[in-house]
């Protein structure tokens, strides 16, 4: 009787730790650990692989809602000019996650989709875990704040002095080094006034 209760005793004590583990640590247990890592979301969509399994701060910006794929993941383009990469967000709910505020996302990898033409096609795939405020570093060049020199004022310069006419020589045997005549000066005369 006395190893039956043991037994009974430690099975009970593995079934609360099991609620508890799942209770407390599902996030964890499922591989997630928040972390600040700007993650971009044309290299998760390019290569899921290479990121499997990190978290971090993604920006969706240049990301459109595409459609759902199940209750509870939706496709979303790359870009609007041409889709040929896409990604696909697992959420909570059936709501797709705004594109107007940084997302909290652990990359699941790639998964299998049929896509409107009924071909298989491997996206890459993330798990929404919430918004997210964008670091002050993460934010691209052209938002960055730049310096600007302020303005230098016009300074007055001295108007341009005339320059004096080239001396014309009147010699008439001036000959050069190399034994040629120097071109002879064009002198401009005024026009006759009447």
């Amino acid at each position: 009787m006395g190893t039956f209760l043991k037994v009974i005793g430690g099975v009970s004590l593995l079934v609360v730790a099991a609620i508890i583990y799942v209770t407390f640590f599902s996030k964890s247990a499922s591989g997630y650990t928040p972390s600040d890592t700007v993650l971009s979301a044309n290299e998760i969509a390019k290569n899921p692989y290479k990121y499997k399994g990190m978290s971090g701060i993604m920006n969706p910006s240049m990301m459109h809602f595409s459609n759902m794929a199940g209750d509870e993941t939706a496709v979303y383009d790359m870009n609007f000019v041409f889709s040929a990469d896409q990604l696909s967000v697992t959420m909570d709910n059936n709501d797709p996650p705004s594109t107007n505020r940084w997302w909290k996302v652990y990359v699941e990898g790639a998964s299998d989709f049929t896509n409107r033409l009924g071909a298989t096609v491997t996206i890459g795939e993330v798990r929404f875990e919430g918004y997210a405020d964008p670091p002050p570093q993460a934010q691209p060049p052209y938002m960055q704040p730049t310096y600007i020199a302020p303005p230098v004022p016009p300074q007055d310069q001295p108007a341009p002095q005339p320059q004096p006419a080239p001396a014309t020589t009147t010699e008439p045997d001036q000959t050069s080094p190399d034994g040629t005549q120097p071109a002879a000066p064009i002198e401009r005369k005024p026009p006759p006034q009447e």
